[in-house]
């Protein structure tokens, strides 16, 4: 592989047979080994009312292509299952996937299924949502989205750690009324069991948010009120948290982000990475961007600009494939293509694109 690479393949394009969108994505990545994950949506699209199924693409050459797209749940139309959002744990080698089903936008059940061989053959889902505590006070808990994470260092080594979102009352009310917050749910014992931390960030309508563990400790990335993005800084075991503070980013139409920290090698020991979409016009999600942090987050100097276009639904995904050189991969949207980026370390650090995305893109 050259030093400098940036490279996309298509995994989906929205109006494929009676798929009218293509919705929340997440990927991890096990040596070369990527799974993708999406709900595939019919009908209008909506986030509940209509089926939606949800959809792998795997790939075995470290993203460069990917097996076809096969339907995990749903594929009989009668389900809105949503949020696929997987954990790879190192330890047993399996990897989890924990997602809701969300059937009339008003309370969810959450489920979790298996795989023990990178994602060619699940286990069937198991109700997992008796974990959530007060359950009849907050009746609505979304996974994700994106990936949860397994700790790699210190005293509580191998725990997973699962971010959720929740909200208390209908989205008929008022947005402020409805009791958004985050929460985790962790477990020591590969998945069998799961514990439930406090709620956090309900001061500032916290729902969507992601996970990273880099050297200094754990970081929390929550779509904030504003649709802002903000941060909470953690410990050791994931269940204590300093106060969620907006991030210091350049405003922008955000909506869900991608996070995950590079932990190889002492050039990127407290390296964080968040996709978004950078675009502000009101109503509009455009312009994928991945702002890079040398400080574990503390600052986010640099950012690292993609092809300009219509990024509906704006969500993205990060993970690191381990190669030789290692490569991070993006799973995005732009002009209704589902992509997944390769992009090498240099080419990310390096500055702007020289045109060379543009011209893969080009090609699709």
């Amino acid at each position: 592989m050259s030093n400098w690479e940036y490279n996309e393949q298509e995994l989906w394009r929205f109006g494929e047979g009676d798929i009218s969108l293509y919705h929340v994505f997440s990927t991890v990545a096990v040596g070369r080994c990527v799974l993708v994950f999406a709900e595939a949506r019919h009908g209008d699209g909506a986030d509940a009312g209509t089926p939606h199924d949800i959809v792998m693409r795997r790939s075995t050459d470290g993203g460069h292509s990917f097996e076809p797209s096969v339907c995990l749940l749903g594929a009989n139309g009668t389900h809105c299952y949503v949020n696929p959002t997987p954990i790879y744990d190192t330890v047993t080698g399996r990897v989890l996937l924990i997602f809701a089903e969300n059937p009339d936008n008003r309370a969810t059940t959450l489920y979790l299924m298996e795989s023990e061989d990178l994602g060619s053959t699940w286990s069937a889902p198991r109700d997992i949502t008796a974990a959530i505590t007060k359950k009849t006070d907050t009746r609505f808990h979304i996974p994700g989205p994106g990936h949860g994470i397994q700790l790699q260092k210190g005293p509580h080594t191998g725990r997973l750690l699962l971010q959720l979102w929740h909200r208390g009352e209908d989205v008929s009310l008022p947005r402020a009324a409805r009791g958004y917050c985050t929460s985790l749910l962790y477990s020591d014992d590969h998945g069998a069991t799961w514990t439930h931390i406090a709620p956090l960030g309900a001061e500032m309508l916290a729902n969507e948010s992601r996970l990273t563990e880099c050297e200094e400790g754990l970081i929390w990335s929550l779509r904030a009120s504003g649709q802002q993005h903000a941060l909470a800084f953690g410990g050791a075991d994931g269940t204590a948290w300093n106060a969620p503070q907006i991030a210091p980013l350049p405003p922008a139409n955000a909506c869900d982000a991608g996070l995950i920290s590079l932990s190889f090698g002492e050039k990127y020991a407290n390296t964080v990475l968040l996709s978004r979409i950078s675009g502000t016009e009101k109503g509009q999600r455009r312009d994928m961007e991945i702002c890079i942090s040398r400080d574990g987050g503390r600052s986010f100097p640099e950012r690292f600009a993609l092809p300009a276009g219509d990024a509906m639904p704006g969500y993205s995904d990060l993970c690191v494939i381990r190669e030789e050189t290692p490569v991070i991969g993006l799973v995005h949207c732009r002009c209704n293509h589902v992509l997944f980026s390769r992009i090498s370390l240099q080419t990310l650090t390096g500055g702007a694109l020289d045109g060379t995305a543009r011209n893969v893109w080009q090609q699709v």
